[in-house]
């Protein structure tokens, strides 16, 4: 069979996707895509002390495998909200829950991470991909399928209910224009959401404010809409979304980007134009600095745009308001600019970028985090015009992030190659997920979900209930033994997600029967 030169061009942009973004969560949602979700198999391995006293108040130590999370593999930050995947396949978040957009069943904000809802249509599915808007929540599963929760005023969770919000998940209308369509991709807005499919073609639903949909209207649709393609992106095929705010990306699988949507921050469109929005997708320019450039990833910030092309360079167009172009000054441009490479980020090979809402951030293949604009996490309040290195303090110290989130409010989330969380910025409802609400202007500590969050429902010996069950670890749990009459007698943990037992591996004595040897009474 022969190939097209084209054919090879594509193919070999793709390569270089692949290399370049490894740490990214493109990557990071490939490969979940690609891979089967495992139910794991409950056990316990073991449980110290073995005996105790007939009349309980023992401290003991079960070890075995209850599915508890470990860590995060994936996430995202919204609007004083944020996502994670945990490595169970759960999904949990934690922050701001006004409209349900925790996906709990409740409205109550948290700053510590609660489990979304996975009894409904969630249910046995395998998330790949979650993503947070300001005020709703997304997540794609291996089978194509999309599904939200949180506010629906605009009808931004596409279930074709006008209105009403909804704090569990519900699932996305698939029978429209999705009819028969495999999502691969997501993208939430500030009210809106994108989906791209399996063949290159997007869609969108929700608020239609100044032509976020695409779709050749400024209308909202609570289900959802293909996005125009009679113009320039006609025999396009995209490879890449993006969604910030009222700021829609795409980027082709040939390295062109195209946009839509609001225009009046300081020229996001990136075509040479200012105050005016555009409800249909516009080229953005290569006239310039981006002549004869391939790019490779797109990030929407809310008043501006990064691309990052696959030589490592990365190019910002927007509001340049406290330096998010990273070229040095503060000035808005309405065409791309180069991002100033010679200092920190010289000779570094960029994996990811990520925009916020007045800030713009860089990844490095060796996990190293870079950052310029406003409230970067480099102990200050100042802003910086050019790229500065944020593990230089905090919490990143000698840590190898792998992905970065950073939402339409003040702060920041990083995941770390283990799983853990870091965040920066501020935290008035939670959304660090440490516990407080105090904000830092460098990383800190966020979480790793295995140990903030408890899957036991109850353990019990001999058919009674143990009291004071602590997750101490992902594979550990304590719990204080009940008053029993002698015996041998059963060990059973309950989960959410099934029970397993220990057959004959407790017993229970009369105290003067009980050997010194040190185990601890309470």
């Amino acid at each position: 069979m022969k190939i097209s030169k084209t054919s090879l061009a594509r193919l070999s942009f793709f390569v270089t996707v692949a290399v370049m973004v490894i740490f990214s969560v493109q990557t990071a949602i490939i490969n979940l895509i690609s891979s089967e979700k495992t139910v794991t198999a409950l056990s316990i391995t073991s449980i110290t002390s073995n005996f105790g006293p007939t009349e309980g108040g023992e401290l003991v130590t079960i070890t075995g495998d209850f599915d508890i999370p470990k860590g995060a593999t994936q996430i995202t930050s919204g609007q004083n909200h944020s996502l994670a995947i945990a490595g169970n396949g759960d999904i949990f978040a934690w922050g701001s829950n006004i409209a349900g957009r925790l996906g709990n069943g409740t409205n109550i904000d948290s700053n510590v991470p609660v489990a979304v809802d996975m009894s409904g249509v969630l249910a046995g599915r395998t998330i790949t991909q979650v993503e947070a808007g300001s005020n709703h929540s997304l997540a794609l599963d291996s089978e194509g399928r999309v599904f939200a929760w949180g506010n629906n005023s605009s009808g931004q969770l596409g279930n074709g209910v006008g209105t009403g919000s909804s704090n569990v998940p519900v699932a996305v209308d698939m029978s429209g224009v999705l009819a028969g369509r495999t999502i691969t991709q997501i993208a939430a807005g500030a009210s809106y959401s994108l989906a791209l499919d399996d063949e290159g073609m997007v869609f969108s639903w929700g608020s239609g404010t100044s032509g976020v949909l695409g779709n050749g209207a400024s209308t909202a649709s609570n289900v959802p809409v293909a996005v125009d393609t009679s113009g320039v992106l006609a025999g396009r095929t995209i490879a890449q979304i993006s969604a910030n705010n009222n700021l829609s990306l795409a980027l082709d699988d040939e390295g062109s980007v195209f946009a839509w949507g609001w225009n009046a921050g300081g020229g996001q469109l990136g075509n040479g134009s200012t105050n005016t929005s555009s409800n249909i997708p516009v080229a953005v320019d290569t006239s310039g600095v981006l002549a004869g450039r391939t790019i490779v990833q797109v990030a929407a910030g809310v008043l501006f745009a990064l691309a990052l092309d696959d030589q490592g360079d990365i190019f910002a167009w927007g509001a340049g308001s406290g330096g998010t172009l990273g070229n040095g000054t503060t000035t808005n441009s309405n065409l791309p600019v180069a991002v100033d490479m010679s200092g920190v980020l010289a000779g570094r090979n960029i994996a990811q970028i990520a925009a916020g809402s007045s800030r713009s951030f860089a990844l490095d293949i060796d996990g190293n985090v870079f950052a310029w604009g406003v409230f970067i996490g480099d102990g200050s309040y100042t802003s910086s015009s050019v790229p500065a290195a944020i593990c230089a303090s905090g919490a990143l110290v000698n840590q190898t992030i792998t992905q970065i989130a950073s939402s339409a409010d003040m702060y920041t989330i990083a995941l770390g190659n283990n799983g853990s969380i870091f965040a920066w910025g501020a935290n008035w409802n939670g959304q660090f997920g440490n516990g407080t609400n105090i904000g830092s202007n460098v990383p800190v500590f966020s979480n790793h979900l295995g140990f903030l969050y408890n899957p036991i429902e109850s353990i019990t010996l001999g058919g009674l209930p143990c009291t004071n069950i602590t997750v101490t670890s992902p594979n550990t749990v304590t719990c204080i033994t009940p008053a029993h009459p002698a015996g041998v007698v059963d060990v059973t943990v309950y989960t959410l997600h099934g029970s397993v037992t220990l057959h004959q591996s407790y017993t229970f004595v009369d105290v003067p029967d009980v050997p010194n040897t040190g185990h601890e009474r309470v």
